[in-house]
């Protein structure tokens, strides 16, 4: 008449809330780290090969654009600075063109400008008889 409830196992036994909760996540943890487990087992070698490959190849692809990138800087900063000595020939052009005659012995910028397009022919024309040279011998 003593109808006390017997617990066969102690896995049937109530366990707290948060235990159970914190059971829970373990098992689903070990389920997700099994199925990553078997996922990696199941590519080959060459399929590694060829990520390592294509990872590469991206990389280097990566240096080429870095380069060009680059370049295209240097190029624009050429660009910038020679709008820059552009503008300020205009403004010698202008300043030229609105000195009287009388005056012009005082005006030097001209002849500086003349000057600087010499020294810059004559580099173009130097760089060029290398480039010349350089493809005689190849």
């Amino acid at each position: 008449a003593d109808q006390k409830p017997e617990v066969k196992n102690v896995k049937d036994a109530m366990i707290p809330t948060q235990l159970d909760a914190t059971v829970e996540q373990l098992k689903k943890h070990i389920k997700d780290e099994k199925s990553v487990c078997s996922d990696i087992s199941h590519y080959s070698e060459k399929t590694f090969t060829k990520i390592k490959e294509e990872t590469e190849a991206l990389s280097q692809l990566v240096t080429v654009l870095s380069i060009g990138i680059q370049k295209n800087r240097s190029a624009l900063e050429k660009l910038k600075l020679s709008s820059a000595q552009e503008l300020l020939n205009v403004e010698i052009a202008q300043r030229t063109r609105d000195i009287p005659a009388s005056m012009q012995y005082e005006n030097v910028a001209p002849m500086e400008y003349f000057v600087r397009l010499v020294t810059h022919f004559e580099t173009d024309m130097t760089e060029y008889r290398k480039q010349i040279d350089q493809t005689q011998h190849q």
